[in-house]
C-alpha cells in the first residue's frame, strides 16, 4: 500500500522509504489511518497508523515525526525516529468506525499519548530508558499517566532512522525505575511477558 501517492520528489521518496522500513519491521500498515483534531497550538502528529500482523495485538505508530527536512524527533541513537506503541487488543479495524480508537478507549488513550508525546519529541531528546509523566492537572484523560521509552527492533534499522517504543507503566513502576534504572524495569516487563504492550490493567512488576 502506498500511503503517500506517486511522484518523484525527494519528500515522497523519503516517505516511501520510511514506510518500507517500518513495514519490514512491523508488517503491512492497515488500510487507512485515523486523524486526531488538535488545537491550533499543537504541533505533534495528528495521524495514527495501525499494524496488526506483527504481534497478537495492535501496533500504533506515528508517521510525521521524521520528515525529510526541517525539525524532527531525534536522540543519541537515531537521527530521525517515529514513535510506536502497542495495545494487546485489536483496534483500528476501520477508519470509518472510530469506536475502538476514540475518547477513553485503550486505543483512544494511546493515540492521545502518541500525539502529546510526539509534540514534545520535537523539542526534547527522548532517549531509551527515559521516563515521562503527565502532571495531575494535565486533563484530557492524560493526568498522571506514566511512560518509559525503549528502542524497538533496533537490529532492523540504522542510525539514520528507527523506531522508539512508548510503553505505558504504573506510576509505582516509574518511581522504581527512577530509584533503580529503567533498563532493569524494562527487563522486568520482559520477564513478566508484558513487553512491549501498554496495558496498565496488568499487575505491577515491581
Amino acid at each position: 500500500m502506498n500511503l503517500f501517492g506517486g511522484g518523484e520528489s525527494a519528500r515522497v521518496r523519503w516517505f516511501e522509504e520510511k514506510q518500507r522500513l517500518m513495514e519490514a519491521a512491523l508488517g503491512p500498515i492497515q488500510e487507512g489511518c485515523v486523524r486526531m483534531i488538535l488545537g491550533p497550538g499543537d504541533r505533534g502528529p495528528n495521524a495514527t497508523y495501525f499494524f496488526q500482523e506483527h504481534l497478537s495485538g495492535t501496533g500504533m505508530a506515528t508517521m510525521e515525526l521524521a520528515p525529510l527536512k526541517g525539525r524532527n524527533a531525534s536522540n543519541s541513537v537515531y537521527r530521525k525516529y517515529e514513535l510506536v506503541t502497542f495495545t494487546p487488543g485489536k483496534v483500528g479495524q476501520g477508519a470509518d468506525d472510530l469506536s475502538d480508537v476514540a475518547n477513553e478507549t485503550p486505543g483512544g488513550l494511546l493515540r492521545g499519548a502518541l500525539a502529546f508525546i510526539g509534540a514534545y519529541a520535537f523539542d526534547a531528546r527522548l532517549e531509551p530508558g527515559n521516563t515521562i509523566e503527565f502532571p495531575d492537572d494535565f486533563g484530557m484523560s492524560m493526568s498522571g499517566r506514566a511512560f518509559v521509552f525503549d528502542t524497538y527492533l533496533p537490529e532492523k534499522f540504522s542510525p539514520s532512522f528507527g523506531l522508539m517504543l512508548l510503553i505505558e507503566i504504573h506510576r509505582e513502576e516509574m518511581a522504581w525505575a527512577m530509584e533503580n534504572n529503567s533498563a532493569a524495569l524494562i527487563e522486568r516487563l520482559k520477564q513478566a511477558d508484558v513487553y512491549p504492550y501498554s496495558n496498565i490493567d496488568r499487575p505491577t512488576v515491581v
